[in-house]
């Protein structure tokens, strides 16, 4: 089910209980692996008139979501070219740093999205002290002229939970058309918060066979 939810949340399409579409990206990879190491990821090519066969009506969704995963590995790239100590944990080191910090990392692996070192190496870490956990809220929005003031953004459950929770998180606002980032911590974002809606993603069962 989280495997799904993950799969659903790029915009994938189900062809049948095993098989998922969406359009190929250069940018779409990575993503599709981060939620599960053991995909398959196949690239075709397929004619026009076949298209409607493999994608269903969520398609004119896509070109948003695609945008919106280039958007978020600008925001990546940013932080690696100004923070020398960010990068983005391999899943074994994310499981580490996890554990460090007493998170479940089934419930909460796809919560932080890179980390900012304290100490010259990961093999230095001794204790959540020693880094920073960083989730990513990306824009290119034109509205927005300072950071973080005027973003809107999407913030899951059990990313305001780790925030919410752990010393060490931060919430990191990129803006990639100022070329521009800033990290806040729980208590800067809940007196910044202007409006806050909560959003329920529901699955209906299947039909009774």
């Amino acid at each position: 089910m989280r495997l799904l939810r993950g799969l659903r949340k790029l915009g994938v399409d189900s062809r049948n209980q095993s098989v998922y579409c969406m359009p190929a990206a250069e940018n779409s990879f990575s993503p599709l692996k981060e939620l599960d190491k053991d995909i398959f990821v196949v690239k075709t090519s397929l004619e026009c008139r076949n298209m409607n066969m493999h994608l269903n009506t969520r398609t004119n969704m896509r070109p948003q979501n695609i945008n919106n995963l280039k958007t978020e590995k600008d925001g990546i790239k940013l932080l690696r070219r100004e923070i020398d100590a960010f990068f983005v944990p391999s899943i074994q080191e994310r499981k580490f740093l996890y554990n460090i910090s007493g998170i479940d990392y089934k419930q909460y692996s796809r919560s932080i999205d890179g980390v900012i070192l304290k100490v010259s190496h990961i093999d230095d870490i001794k204790s959540p002290e020693d880094f920073l956990f960083v989730e990513i809220k990306a824009t290119n929005s034109k509205s927005v002229t300072q950071l973080p003031y005027g973003v809107f953004f999407g913030f899951t459950e059990n990313e305001e939970q780790l925030f919410k929770t752990l010393e060490n998180y931060r919430l990191c606002f990129v803006h990639i058309g100022l070329d521009d980032y800033v990290l806040i911590n729980y208590d800067e974002y809940t007196r910044l918060i202007a409006n806050k809606r909560v959003q329920y993603q529901i699955s209906l069962k299947n039909q009774d066979r």
